[in-house]
């Protein structure tokens, strides 16, 4: 047996000339591909080493071409294209350097394997001159052309040309024996893709609907997600919510601690104020019965001063009366000496009661303007009592309206209208420190409020009673004591 080795087995890029007939010279060109075998052995006879050239297409099955190239051949083609290489370093140099550059680097579009994957491919060199692959048929197809040219960017030489011819009889069998057993083995792994094709679509329709149902998971726990995230948004403002009505809980109690103390202050106010009620009440009394007493003493020296203005009216008709007897009867003064006394007697008496009247007068425009005085302050006492009870009355609704609003509303009765009240606490409050509220006998070392001028008259009397008594409730000194 022949020994053969496969130094070239590759698709190349080329391009192919056709005559259009048999009996025009012009050619139609075209590219495509064209798959060349570059075989070394020996010769049967002689032992001699050759080369054989073999060019197909997988496209056409009847075009296979070769030629067996010798020493002998080799070097009449080196003569004619002036090769400077010899016949062992001929195919190297070709494939390294020639036709490197033209092998198709995929063609499994087009059935043929990827030139990549192939044994030896990695081994070819690709560098040196761009080079182009020319195969010209002739007419009847008995033979081709094989020529390679270099190319620049201005000009291109041919290197060589090979004369290749047709292939036929038992080597065009034998080539398409392995044509078609490469396609059977090509079919069967086809068939082999189709029932995997099959497979996978089956598989693929189970991951479709896999797909689907992963989808919709998808889709639900999206929602999930979004609802989570939505109560997560809820959660957080319930804890804010949550937070602020603690401080909101903690402020109100602090303000109802606060509210208490102050209904505790205004109980003691309120306490205290009915206290100083209870002595203005005492104080009001004592005053009517001392106006009362006054009015009596009034009305007795009024009638005494009416009976003295009487008796001075007679008086003055007797000294009228005398003295006209005495202007008639001033010749008798010596005999009438008895009268003449009688007369001093009457003028004396008479001066006595002239300072007596005038005395009187004097007293009664005294007690008239201290009945004034005592009427005025009665009229102040009354009317600052008045002020007092409806401000007690307004602390009193004020409670009232607070522990309603702090245990419970209690409905209003029908037909009634509900007074509107002041504020009771805050700034706007009327007990916030107002320098013009006006409460009696308060201690002005633990009161904020001021004093009225009735108030002030009636706490200078209640002080002077600590040590000389009072002129308007007639009380030693050792029974008032105010501290």
């Amino acid at each position: 047996m022949t020994s053969r080795f496969e130094l070239f087995d590759q698709t190349l890029n080329a391009s192919l000339l056709q005559p259009l007939s048999s009996t025009q010279p012009d050619f139609k060109a075209y590219k495509t591909r064209v798959k060349l075998k570059i075989l070394e052995k020996r010769n049967e006879a002689t032992g001699e080493k050759e080369l054989k050239f073999e060019l197909s297409r997988a496209d056409d099955y009847e075009f296979l071409f070769a030629e067996t190239l010798n020493n002998e051949k080799y070097q009449t083609l080196a003569r004619e294209h002036d090769l400077t290489v010899d016949f062992d370093t001929f195919p190297k140099v070709i494939i390294q350097h020639l036709l490197s550059n033209n092998i198709v680097r995929n063609a499994e579009d087009d059935g043929e394997s990827d030139a990549r994957k192939k044994p030896g491919y990695h081994s070819i060199i690709a560098h040196g001159k761009p080079t182009e692959i020319n195969i010209t048929l002739d007419a009847d197809k008995n033979f081709c052309l094989f020529e390679l040219f270099s190319k620049t960017p201005i000009s291109k030489g041919r290197i060589f040309s090979m004369k290749l011819g047709a292939v036929r009889g038992d080597h065009l069998i034998s080539h398409l024996l392995k044509i078609c057993s490469s396609q059977a083995a090509k079919l069967s792994g086809y068939h082999k893709i189709s029932d995997d094709l099959s497979a996978l679509k089956i598989k693929y329709g189970e991951l479709e609907e896999q797909n689907s149902k992963l989808e919709e998971y998808k889709e639900k726990f999206e929602e999930d997600a979004e609802k989570m995230r939505e109560l997560e948004d809820e959660l957080e403002l319930v804890k804010e919510e949550k937070e602020n009505i603690r401080v909101l809980a903690e402020d109100k109690d602090v303000m109802i601690a606060d509210l208490e103390a102050d209904v505790k202050d205004l109980q003691n106010e309120s306490e205290e104020i009915k206290v100083e009620l209870d002595v203005v009440v005492k104080m009001l009394e004592e005053e009517r019965e001392k106006v009362d007493q006054m009015k009596k003493r009034g009305n007795l020296h009024q009638k005494e001063l009416s009976r003295l203005r009487a008796e001075m009216e007679s008086i003055q008709r007797k000294l009228d009366k005398s003295q006209k007897d005495l202007a008639r009867n001033d010749s008798q003064q010596n005999q009438q000496s008895v009268d003449v006394r009688k007369l001093r007697e009457l003028e004396a008496d008479l001066k006595e009661k002239d300072t007596m009247v005038d005395s009187l007068t004097e007293t009664i425009g005294a007690l008239r303007k201290e009945l004034e005085d005592e009427k005025l302050k009665t009229q102040e006492v009354m009317d600052s009592f008045e002020k007092l009870k409806v401000e007690n009355e307004a602390i009193n609704q004020r409670l009232q309206m607070y522990r309603t609003q702090r245990f419970g509303s209690t409905p209003p009765v029908v037909g009634t209208v509900p007074t509107p009240f002041k504020k009771v606490l805050g700034p706007d409050s009327p007990y916030n420190n107002n320098s013009t509220m006006k409460i009696p006998f308060r201690n002005a070392t633990n009161s904020t409020f001021s004093h009225t001028p009735n108030t002030n008259r009636f706490t200078s009397h209640l002080a002077a009673d600590d040590t000389t008594g009072s002129t308007l409730t007639q009380t030693p000194p050792v029974l008032r004591n105010l501290q």
